[in-house]
């Protein structure tokens, strides 16, 4: 079970009881605390670039963590221990993130959601690294995305 909350800078995802906590904090990076031993196990300080960007949305997706920014959005692969800045350059909608969701109940084509404060929403295929998007001129009734929720039905 996830559980999200959003307080200005701090962002914190947890997962289950028992296992890690992750949190964007003041001192300009990801936190990783783990609940069941109640002890930090680790910091993963931000690249320069995303220290002076406001961030707006923190995902987890197993293996990567998201950071949504009013410039771009970042990913850390967690084996890699890299980052990565994706842009309107390589798919995304906008730059300007306003919310993300990760999308994995289909374990067949997982995704990550990514809504823009200006210029509708971007898919991110997990496994392809391919990008889709989604404007008014797809259907969507507005170009600012508040937030994604996936149902499946």
């Amino acid at each position: 079970m996830n559980f999200w909350f959003v307080v200005e800078q701090f962002i914190a995802l947890r997962n289950g009881d028992k296992s890690p906590y992750y949190e964007l904090n003041s001192f300009g990076g990801i936190a990783v605390y783990n609940i069941g031993r109640q002890k930090s196990e680790k910091n993963v300080p931000f690249p320069d670039s995303l220290k002076k960007q406001k961030v707006t949305d923190f995902a987890f997706d197993g293996q990567n963590a998201w950071v949504g920014t009013r410039d771009g959005l970042y990913r850390y692969n967690m084996q890699t221990k890299r980052w990565r800045r994706f842009t309107d350059a390589d798919g995304l909608s906008s730059n300007h993130i306003s919310t993300l969701t990760v999308d994995v109940a289909d374990g067949s084509n997982p995704a990550l959601w990514v809504g823009a404060a200006d210029e509708g929403a971007s898919r991110y295929d997990l496994r392809t690294g391919k990008w889709e998007t989604f404007t008014m001129k797809d259907g969507l009734s507005d170009h600012n995305i508040r937030d994604i929720v996936v149902v499946r039905c």
